[in-house]
């Protein structure tokens, strides 16, 4: 039985040993990331081609909508949000009509990825058209991020001439 308490007599006093402790600290860095895509299965550049009619007197059609592109970003900041403006490196003629809908967000990506501003007319103008864009991602490729509708109209057939007119559609992701 002695034999026992010395032992036991040993395993308690093991466990009021000194201990010792150290530290070190892990900092985190992420600079800011503003990173805007336009992507589509096929190719981004858009060709809204009007239908000539077969019969006089009937309407030159305007092209169908054309939903092929999508909008895909990378958004970190330090503070408050971030916005999508489009508009057009030129002057759109002034017998046309290029609207632009923007929905979504839609897919894989994750944060406040912000909110659709619905249906604008692309100009010489910036237009916002996502707000409320903080630290965010939509996801790669068609079927990730924000969908843009383009649809074409003749506003004025008075003085329309035929021929091609090419613009570029831009957009920047900015911060407030």
């Amino acid at each position: 039985m002695r034999w026992w308490l010395v032992i036991f007599s040993l395993f308690t006093l093991s466990s009021f040993a000194q201990t010792n402790s150290n530290s070190h600290s892990v900092s985190f860095t992420l600079q800011s990331v503003a990173i805007l895509s336009i992507v589509s299965s096929s190719s981004s550049n858009i060709e809204m081609k009007f239908q000539v009619p077969n019969n006089a007197g009937l309407n030159i059609v305007a092209p169908g909508t054309n939903t092929q592109n999508w909008l895909n970003f990378t958004s970190a900041l330090a503070t408050g949000s971030r916005i999508i403006y489009v508009n057009s490196s030129a002057s759109i003629p002034s017998k046309y009509k290029l609207m632009l809908e923007v929905t979504g967000p839609f897919g894989s990506g994750g944060g406040s990825r912000g909110t659709s501003n619905g249906t604008v007319e692309i100009g010489n103008l910036p237009k916002a058209i996502i707000s409320g864009i903080g630290g965010a991602y939509t996801g790669v490729g068609p079927g990730n991020g924000f969908q843009l509708k383009y649809t074409a109209s003749i506003q004025q057939f008075s003085g329309l001439i035929a021929g091609n007119t090419d613009i570029h559609v831009v957009y920047t992701l900015s911060d407030l």
